[in-house]
């Protein structure tokens, strides 16, 4: 179970985009929890950017791997962008 993980998530990925990717995800949840329980349109546009970046770092990072399914992740960014 953890060599696929492993396997999954850490071998076939590019590194810094890797990292990239993680650093962003924790702004995510630090803005999220900033703005639990009331209706903030500045914190929610900042969300959908990062969230479309996010994307946008998986379709490129897919299309340098010549993996297939790289156009769909970015239509994905494109929408939340």
């Amino acid at each position: 179970m953890i060599s696929f993980f492993r396997k999954q998530f850490l071998e076939d990925r590019i590194k810094p985009i890797l990292f990239l990717q993680l650093i962003l995800v924790i702004c995510v949840i630090i803005v999220y929890l900033h703005t639990f329980n009331r209706i903030d349109y500045f914190y929610s546009g900042i969300l959908n950017i990062i969230v479309g970046v996010i994307f946008l770092l998986n379709g490129i990072e897919i299309y340098i791997l010549k993996k297939s399914g790289y156009f769909l992740w970015l239509i994905l960014s494109l929408l939340f962008l």
